[in-house]
Parts: C-alpha cells; sequence; structure tokens
C-alpha cells in the first residue's frame, strides 16, 4: 500500500493509507508504508503536520499508535514516539498534532493492539499546510494584458 496525496484546497494538503486488517492476535500490529521524497520534504517545509488514526469498527480493539523514523537507511526503521495515541479503540478517530519539524528522511506510523481480538483497518492521515497557492499560479484579469 501507498500514501494517496490529495490537495484540500487553501494550501491544505493529506496523504492518506489504509493498512491491511490487523491480525487476530492480542499484540498483532499494522505498519504504514514510508513517508519520503516530495512528500516529505512538503512536511519538512510545513514545519508540522497533524496525524489523524481512524481504526474501523470491526471487533473488540484498543492499540496504540507511534511514529517511527529511518534508523540507519530507508530500510531501517525505529520508533522515534511511542504510544502518541494510546488506548484507542475501535471506531474511534483521534488526532495528533506534530509541531517541531521532521528530523529523519522517512516516516512510518505503526498501529499495535493491546487487547482484543478484532480484525479492523486501521487509516493514518496526515495533514499539514503547504502556505497556499504561488504567485505564479494565481492570474489577475486584465494584469499585463496587451491595451490594443
Amino acid at each position: 500500500m501507498a500514501f494517496t496525496k490529495t490537495h484540500m484546497g487553501n494550501g491544505w494538503v493529506k496523504l492518506s493509507e489504509a493498512s491491511a486488517a490487523l491480525g487476530s492476535g492480542t499484540t498483532a500490529g499494522v505498519t504504514s508504508s514510508a513517508i519520503t521524497g516530495a512528500d516529505l520534504k512538503d512536511i519538512v517545509d510545513a514545519g508540522g503536520y497533524m496525524l489523524q488514526v481512524a481504526i474501523a469498527n470491526t471487533g473488540t480493539v484498543v492499540a496504540d499508535t507511534s511514529i517511527h523514523g529511518v534508523q540507519d537507511d530507508e530500510s531501517t526503521y525505529q520508533s522515534i514516539a511511542t504510544d502518541i495515541i494510546a488506548d484507542q479503540n475501535q471506531a474511534e478517530t483521534k488526532l495528533y498534532k506534530v509541531s517541531s519539524g521532521v528530523a529523519s528522511p522517512g516516516l512510518k506510523f505503526n498501529t499495535t493492539k493491546d487487547s482484543g481480538s478484532g480484525t479492523a483497518v486501521v487509516t493514518w492521515t496526515v495533514m499539514y499546510y503547504t502556505g497556499g497557492p504561488s504567485l505564479s499560479d494565481v492570474t489577475i484579469a486584465g494584469i499585463g494584458a496587451d491595451p490594443s
């Protein structure tokens, strides 16, 4: 799976990804794909982001979400912020604000069950502000038009 990018308007962008279903075991977890490259640069330029985590209403789930960053190379990730959202239940959506800049060449999100046997899907959404359209994207009628 991969993150899908959506321009929400007025300079706001979101990246969303739905996980595979959580395993039925009580310590089952799912991890997002990596946010790297141009998308990560946009988040860095924004200076922070809002993470939204939604757990579908399937069975019983109590889960924690952590942020992972690149450890040694782009294939090795390690938790850099543990249990930023703790004890989230199925059918709940929670938000977490990351106000500091990104300090890793890649980000992933991990949601792991504390308890329950549900096989819910987790959806991670990252929202950030790009500053809106640049002046080169704006056209003002009559400016620079040929007056003849």
